[in-house]
């Protein structure tokens, strides 16, 4: 393949194609071969799971977090205990949503 500046994905068809030195046949057996084994295999490597104390040390990045978790705590000492619940509960859910967000942004479309 050579190398250029312009993005191949942007040229036309037949342009692409012979940027990428291909044709609309595809390619040969041995340009395949060739090509799988100076590239690799066309797929994504897989990422280790993150264990679950990791994950949750990792939700207490956030400042915003932090104020919850404070206002949850001084209405608990304040014995205002439905208040602090739902702050706690706030946290949980926040928690949730980011972490269902990270994980669908990982997860190729199907």
């Amino acid at each position: 393949m050579k190398c250029d500046v312009r993005a191949w994905h942007s040229l036309p068809g037949a342009a692409a194609l012979q940027h990428v030195d291909s044709s609309e046949a595809g390619l040969g057996a041995a340009a395949a071969a060739e090509r799988l084994r100076q590239a690799g295999p066309n797929q994504q490597r897989e990422e280790a799971q993150t264990g679950a104390l990791s994950l949750f040390l990792g939700q207490f990045k956030s400042i915003i977090i932090w104020i919850l978790i404070a206002a949850g705590i001084i209405s608990g000492v304040l014995d205002v205990g439905a208040i602090a619940l739902v702050l706690l509960e706030v946290v949980k859910l926040v928690k949730l949503a980011r972490h269902r967000k990270k994980e669908a942004s990982m997860t190729p479309p199907s």
